[in-house]
């Protein structure tokens, strides 16, 4: 595959701090949903994130505007404390209906683990 084959798959279009604040709430609505499923284990999560963060190809672009999108890699960090440990990379891949400011579909990957 060329390299202008792979830089067509993905959106060249800028992500703006309108599209972070989505990417942000998408994430952390998933972590509710998390949480939901087993709230008795789960609850701390809520108070243990520090930080949600835009990663991979998708922070590369929003720094240089000329990488690219092929979809949006999202991190939840969380605090490491005495309770259990959020699940090692949890992935959760979803197609969300959520469109960047430019109208683009975002494909979200959103990612979890503790900093220590």
């Amino acid at each position: 595959m060329a390299k202008s084959d792979v830089i067509s798959e993905r959106s060249l279009v800028a992500i703006d701090s309108s599209d972070l604040a989505r990417l942000s709430q998408i994430a952390r609505d998933d972590l509710q949903r998390f949480i939901q499923k087993a709230p008795a284990e789960r609850a701390h999560f809520a108070s243990a994130l520090i930080c949600v963060a835009l990663c991979q190809g998708a922070a590369l672009h929003f720094t240089n505007r000329t990488n690219g999108v092929k979809d949006f890699d999202v991190f939840m960090f969380f605090a490491v404390g005495e309770t259990r440990p959020f699940p090692h990379r949890r992935l959760k891949a979803q197609d969300s209906a959520a469109r960047n400011s430019a109208g683009i579909r975002m494909t979200l990957d959103t990612l979890g683990g503790a900093l220590m």
